[in-house]
């Protein structure tokens, strides 16, 4: 009796998709665009304390002059109506804006991952009724039931995270649903 175990075999399996992967999507222009800027916010939202010309919490030391300043040599994109520089919390605002959108997209991978997986693995009343949620989740205008729900939640940065995460699992569903 001989039994042979191939360790090395699932390893060059993932390299050679990986390296397939990257072959196609190189050609793809806009993919490479895309994937640059994505660089680029990142990077941006890193190093923000070494990028921004101002503190994130400048506005302590504004004065009434300081209010609606147009675009200048000092401000970039001018000045907003508490004093605040404009371009500085533009480039603080990328931690928020990749924070909100990893988190959200992560949520709602998993809620529509399990909704797909349960629809599709277990079939027959379990698909009829797990995707005929996702249809009335799917008409249902996410923007003005976010807004609302946010409202009637205490406003936080971690609300509006799992807000968009519970509301952007239905495409994911129908995805993961359709593969299984």
């Amino acid at each position: 009796m001989q039994t042979t175990i191939q360790t090395s075999e699932p390893s060059n399996q993932v390299t050679a998709r990986l390296l397939g992967f990257w072959r196609t999507f190189r050609k793809n222009r806009g993919g490479i665009v895309g994937l640059w800027m994505l660089v680029f916010i990142i990077l941006v939202a890193i190093f923000a304390p070494l990028i921004a010309p101002y503190d994130e919490s400048s506005s302590a030391q504004t004065s009434i002059s300081d209010i609606y300043q147009p675009p200048s040599a000092n401000h970039w994109f001018g000045t907003d109506d508490a004093g605040q520089d404009v371009f500085s919390n533009f480039i603080y605002g990328a931690r928020v804006s990749l924070t909100v959108g990893f988190f959200a997209a992560f949520i709602s991978i998993v809620i529509g991952g399990l909704f797909g997986l349960v629809a599709g693995f277990f079939g027959g009343r379990w698909e009829t009724f797990l995707m005929r949620f996702t249809d009335i989740m799917l008409v249902i205008p996410d923007l003005p039931l976010m807004v609302v729900i946010v409202a009637l939640t205490k406003p936080s940065l971690l609300n509006i995270i799992f807000v968009i995460g519970l509301l952007g699992w239905t495409t994911t569903a129908r995805v993961v649903r359709s593969q299984t």
